[in-house]
């Protein structure tokens, strides 16, 4: 039923135009209450993004731009690109997106930005193959385009990049796993703290540029449920079940480029999909013994923070200093 209307954003370029600054009659109160939330949990957030974000690269749509943009297929770029993302989140967990002189408004303007070019050079590479394949090109530069025609990036011809739509299941992406399964990641709250937090998220979409009709958020916690729930069931576990070919050697990117980094093997692509499985009720592939230690790790950390509060105040203060308060982390990334 939403997906229905959602997808009707697929021939939508995924940029609103209209001006950073707040929308009109917009609740910078509940905005900030969804902003405070976030800071008392934003270890479970952390570990929700994380969980998402290799579970979310089966989804074509979500792959597509990370195979083009070619900065994230080796475990060294995979740890500097995702990184640097969760500095961009932390940033608007944080700072105030609403106001030009903090560096959280900057931060996600810079992100807006990095979307439009992208889609623009997505727009203009598949210009050129179709070109390439009409016989428009250039042929003295012959061999350039079939190599470009046989890469192994798999763009499907449509017509918008990152359009209003994806950029929807963007935005599940980021939220989805905290407004259905707030317990699975350590998070004990009531629904007016769960729609506080779809609301930050709402104002998060305005500023990335995400229209009001594909804005997920607009409609607060128990809508927004149901559409991430049916994003889950419709898109993402069929996606699993039968992902690209070029999903597990991206996700596996990543995970290896955290475990190389911190110098331990604490995750594998098994071991984090399995959790994901666990938290959708969907049942666990077949694990090796270390895979299922692995999960069972992670499981644990889980109920740790959930029953012992210090436990998730200490990760939280580390989190705000590493991405927030120090900026030897973003010296080293830049």
């Amino acid at each position: 039923m939403y997906l229905e209307k959602l997808a009707e954003g697929k021939t939508e370029i995924g940029e609103s135009g209209l001006p950073p600054c707040l929308p009109k009659n917009f609740d910078v109160t509940k905005f900030d209450r969804g902003r405070k939330f976030i800071q008392e949990h934003v270890i479970c957030h952390v570990l929700a993004m994380f969980i998402s974000l290799v579970c979310g690269m089966s989804v074509v749509n979500l792959l597509e731009p990370l195979l083009f943009t070619n900065n994230s297929d080796t475990p060294k770029k995979a740890y500097r690109r995702y990184m640097s993302t969760f500095m961009h989140v932390t940033k608007w967990y944080y700072g105030n997106i609403w106001e030009e002189s903090n560096k959280a408004h900057t931060s996600i303007l810079t992100v807006r930005n990095m979307h439009n070019k992208v889609r623009k050079d997505m727009t203009a590479h598949e210009a050129k193959i179709k070109n390439s394949e009409s016989g428009d090109l250039d042929f003295s530069n012959h061999e350039s385009i079939v190599s470009e025609k046989n890469s192994s990036c798999p763009m499907a011809m449509k017509n918008v990049r990152l359009s209003q739509y994806d950029m929807s299941l963007v935005q599940c992406g980021f939220l989805g796993i905290v407004v259905m399964y707030p317990r699975f990641v350590g998070i004990d709250c009531t629904e007016a703290e769960l729609d506080d937090f779809v609301y930050f998220w709402y104002g998060v979409g305005y500023m990335l540029g995400i229209t009001d009709k594909n804005n997920i958020c607009k409609e607060g916690f128990h809508v927004t449920r149901n559409i991430c729930k049916e994003i889950e069931e419709k898109i993402l576990i069929p996606s699993l079940e039968n992902p690209p070919p070029q999903f597990y050697p991206m996700a596996k990117a990543f995970i290896d480029g955290g475990n190389i980094e911190h110098r331990n093997k604490l995750n594998s692509v098994e071991s984090v999909l399995a959790i994901g499985y666990y938290g959708m009720n969907v049942k666990l592939p077949k694990l090796s013994f270390i895979d299922y230690c692995r999960y069972l790790f992670l499981r644990g950390f889980v109920i740790v923070v959930y029953y012992c509060p210090p436990v998730k105040k200490l990760f939280n203060k580390i989190i705000c200093y590493v991405f927030w308060d120090s900026s030897v982390l973003e010296k080293k990334m830049n």
